[in-house]
């Protein structure tokens, strides 16, 4: 399949990496903690977006960034695919 768009979701597919997931979630921690500022907690989560994936039960893709017409921007999107289909 050569669809640009199936491309892009699985760019952003999330694996989880049960060897770092608890260092990643201390690490945030430390940072909301020390009130780092935005962009180094949004560095954090692109870096270990399975953080945010574990929230949701069905999540396999976290998009960082997603543009919401000209005038808006997400943090991060987070698809999750229960058996019912796609879910944004």
């Amino acid at each position: 399949m050569n669809d640009p768009f199936f491309a892009y979701i699985e760019q952003h597919a999330v694996t989880l990496r049960h060897d770092r997931f608890g260092s990643a979630v201390d690490e945030l921690a430390v940072l909301v903690d020390s009130c780092a500022p935005e962009a180094t907690l949004q560095s954090h989560l692109q870096e270990h977006p399975y953080i945010l994936s574990q929230q949701f039960p069905h999540c396999h893709h976290v998009f960082p960034k997603v543009c919401l017409g000209t005038q808006y921007e997400t943090d991060f999107f987070c698809l999750d695919i229960p058996s019912s289909g796609h879910e944004w």
